[in-house]
């Protein structure tokens, strides 16, 4: 598994492989959102002999629908964890330029469905260039939105899922992302793998998205 989200770094590939649209099929770029508490502090036995870099903590993006939809959270089923994984996981490719300063704000919009750790990581505030990468750049510069499509599937390495406890659930969810722009831009489709892990807090307590980790091959 290559990349785990903590409260610290987020490491984001949704919508991110094949935004360049000629780009080969076999290329990708990931974007990584670095996430920083604004509050840190440099300890004093150190702070003399490490020099201070400034950053600004980037604002958050604008509320409001992307351009390319999202599902209701309010109508998923939340006693179905496959139905809230696959819910989470098209909202966090669900980006769109128009609202969006960073990817991490595409995260945001499922927060009533995620759950901690994940649930704090994406509140945190951004400092430096917050992430971003190549493939958000491209975006950007097409003024562009994604459309996603999320569905859950037999685990590669797991064949028996029958192992849920009443509290804890792991599914694969395998999401599917297009980058939309201005002048009928259209990239090529990207599918990412992730593993996403749910929880709750009693057997009819609702399902939320506690971690999710990237296992794209």
């Amino acid at each position: 598994m290559r990349a785990a989200r903590t409260s610290v770094a987020i490491t984001v590939v949704i919508g991110s492989m094949a935004l360049t649209g000629c780009a080969d099929k076999r290329t990708k770029a990931a974007v990584t959102v670095t996430v920083t508490p604004s509050h840190t502090v440099t300890s004093p036995a150190t702070s003399s002999a490490t020099p201070t870099i400034p950053t600004t903590t980037l604002p958050a993006g604008r509320a409001g629908t992307p351009r390319g939809g999202a599902p209701d959270l309010g109508g998923v089923n939340q006693k179905d964890a496959s139905a809230v994984a696959a819910s989470v996981m098209r909202v966090f490719a669900t980006q769109d330029t128009a609202l969006d300063t960073t990817t991490l704000d595409a995260e945001r919009r499922a927060e009533p469905l995620l759950g901690a750790p994940l649930a704090a990581a994406v509140k945190l505030p951004l400092t430096g260039n917050g992430g971003g990468g190549a493939a958000w750049t491209v975006l950007t510069a097409h003024h562009g939105w994604t459309t996603a499509v999320a569905k859950t599937v037999p685990m590669t390495d797991v064949p028996d899922q029958t192992g849920d406890s009443p509290t804890l659930a792991v599914r694969q969810v395998d999401v599917t992302s297009t980058g939309h722009g201005t002048g009928n831009w259209t990239s090529k489709p990207a599918t990412a793998v992730w593993i996403v892990t749910c929880r709750r807090t009693a057997a009819t307590a609702p399902w939320r998205v506690t971690q999710v980790y990237d296992q794209t091959p």
